[in-house]
């Protein structure tokens, strides 16, 4: 398979640029040969809802009940895919802590002057760049102007992992948006604009940070939040300049139609299955001795 026919086959996305960086077998499972996978995460489902709620409230709707909002969107959300979702425990469980994270979130999200003296100027906003002759797309999930006057791009997390600075200067998804904003078009209503926006912040907007302590640990006192929510960065033109030919190296190691490797990232993967029946055997002792796969796993594999 050639250059052009690998890109004719996958969209040059943010997602897709992570999913390769992540994993370039699951890349290749996913993207080129189009398999899909065999569960979602209940993470995801939360992630998509809270990422719309917010958008609502942010376009006439800052008194929404989020409590019966989240629902009625939570079930959009596990079936707009026919893919199952993989729910840890009971799914009504489940929902009802997840419910009880979005209200308390959001609650505190709207309680703080940075988010209630904001002008949102682009939300949920599809983009469209070009960078080395290909085109890349992808949805921006908010640019604001604070009561500062800056200009800040904001992507919201909704996962308990906590990242560091550095990750955020290095993140390929804000840099790309970053640079979609300076040098790529939005599509507004129907038509797709140039904003020529050079951001003064590009941000992590940590969402659980909203949560409230439910005990005093070293990282703080009950009842506090868990912390500030915004975790910033500032983007020249150089640093623009510089992610411009990184992108293009990483296209370049995409297209190419050679052995895609597999990370050893298996243990929650929803390849794992397929990708697993490629591995050499003594691969799959090596991954057995980490603790990626259980023993019924590796018979069925090496009896194939």
């Amino acid at each position: 398979m050639n250059k052009q026919e690998i890109l004719e086959k996958i969209e040059l996305r943010q997602s897709t640029i992570k999913d390769y960086l992540r994993c370039p077998k699951m890349f290749y499972f996913k993207h080129i040969l189009g398999i899909k996978p065999s569960f979602r995460n209940q993470a995801l489902i939360f992630g998509n809802v809270m990422h719309k709620m917010l958008e609502l409230i942010h376009t006439g709707q800052w008194s929404l009940d989020v409590e019966s909002e989240f629902d009625e969107l939570a079930e959009y959300y596990e079936n707009a895919e026919d893919v199952p979702v993989y729910w840890k425990s009971d799914r009504e469980n489940e929902l009802r802590k997840y419910r009880a994270k979005a209200v308390e979130m959001m609650d505190n999200y709207r309680d703080k002057a940075y988010n209630q003296n904001v002008l949102i100027l682009y939300s949920e906003t599809k983009f469209r760049v070009k960078i080395g002759g290909n085109w890349f797309t992808g949805t921006l999930d908010q640019v604001r102007r604070n009561i500062d006057g800056t200009i800040e791009l904001v992507d919201f997390k909704t996962s308990r992992r906590k990242r560091k600075q550095a990750f955020l200067e290095n993140d390929i998804q804000l840099n790309l948006y970053s640079y979609a904003l300076k040098y790529g078009e939005l599509l507004v209503g129907n038509k797709w604009v140039k904003p020529n926006i050079l951001v003064d912040y590009a941000t992590w907007y940590h969402l659980r940070n909203h949560q409230i302590r439910k005990r005093t640990t070293k990282n703080g006192s009950k009842g506090e939040e868990k912390g500030y929510p915004l975790l910033r960065t500032e983007k020249s033109i150089d640093d623009l300049r510089n992610f411009r030919e990184e992108i293009k190296t990483v296209v370049i190691a995409m297209t190419k139609d050679w052995y895609y490797k597999n990370n050893n990232s298996c243990v929650f993967c929803s390849y794992k299955d397929e990708c697993l029946n490629e591995i050499p055997e003594n691969i799959i002792k090596k991954a057995k001795r980490k603790g990626v796969l259980n023993n019924e796993q590796l018979e069925a594999i090496t009896a194939g």
